[in-house]
């Protein structure tokens, strides 16, 4: 499960949507544009018949979450918490209505953060669940992308007291990470780059002995250290755990979400299953396991 809770909200247009009950279900199950934030946090879904148990936990697991997450108050969902509830919702088959007016809510708090959680998940059937919603976001996240090109080093050392040549290092490694991630087709090509991104990682975790986050690189950079970590090997992941959750800690990564992440990639590689549901199609620990790594690593 995601919550980056990342970046200041955007305006974008909201469709009112009314909820068909695709099957008789409790009155809690009609969500609309107006109810939606009060109503999901009480929201205990039956399970549909063609739902698997498999999806059926996984997405009471979602709901369990985001309530864990907001502590129950409506006034603090945002962007992640909405991505999760569409999460939740896809694997509960719920009416198409409920699933676009989940996303909508996403994209409306922080189209930003949604573009990021689907460049690194995917589009998660979304494109066939919601296509006359999503698929013309989907193209605004490109152009997004496109635009970055833009983005002013200059303007953005001046804005803060920041580290310019680690500025410099950052900004080429994230360009590095993310040149041929987008395309299936050309992973191939992306693989070289991310070994030297590791290489360079490990040099400079080496001089500066700690993450690399916000206080040196600023709020546009902070993750990608994180990144390369997260595109690297069974054997890096489980080095850099440690310093990773540190820097959640001191707030050098401004959420848990990167350590969330990380955790569940190790977990699944380890063990097949996986902690927080940020991993496509992986099954989930058991809630034993789940409660052990949340209390290790503070997550609670």
């Amino acid at each position: 499960m995601l919550n980056f809770r990342l970046m200041a909200p955007q305006l974008w247009c909201i469709l009112t949507i009314s909820a068909c009950q695709a099957q008789p279900e409790a009155a809690s199950s009609h969500f609309t544009l107006a109810n939606f934030d009060q109503k999901i946090l009480t929201y205990e879904p039956a399970q549909r018949p063609a739902v698997t148990d498999k999806n059926y936990r996984r997405a009471v697991f979602y709901l369990s979450e985001t309530r864990s997450a907001t502590k129950n108050d409506p006034a603090n969902l945002n962007a992640g918490d909405y991505w999760n509830i569409t999460m939740a919702f896809l694997k509960l088959q719920e009416p198409q209505e409920h699933i676009a007016l989940a996303f909508q809510k996403a994209i409306t708090d922080d189209p930003e953060a949604i573009c990021s959680y689907i460049a690194h998940l995917g589009k998660a059937s979304l494109d066939e669940a919601i296509p006359e919603l999503f698929l013309p976001f989907y193209g605004r996240c490109a152009e997004r992308t496109t635009s970055r090109e833009d983005f002013d080093l200059t303007e953005y050392l001046a804005g803060g007291n920041f580290d310019p040549q680690l500025i410099n290092i950052l900004y080429r490694i994230q360009k590095k990470d993310q040149r041929y991630r987008k395309g299936e087709q050309e992973m191939s090509r992306q693989g070289p780059l991310d070994r030297e991104n590791q290489a360079t990682i490990d040099s400079l975790y080496n001089i500066h002995g700690a993450y690399i986050g916000t206080s040196s690189v600023g709020p546009e950079l902070e993750y990608v250290m994180w990144a390369v970590i997260q595109h690297s090997n069974r054997t890096m992941m489980e080095r850099y755990l440690p310093v990773v959750a540190e820097a959640v800690r001191t707030g050098e990564l401004s959420n848990n979400a990167p350590l969330k992440m990380l955790l569940d990639r190790i977990h699944w590689l380890k063990n097949g299953t996986q902690l927080f549901g940020s991993q496509v199609d992986v099954d989930l620990a058991s809630d034993e396991e789940i409660r052990r790594i949340k209390e290790k690593y503070g997550l609670n």
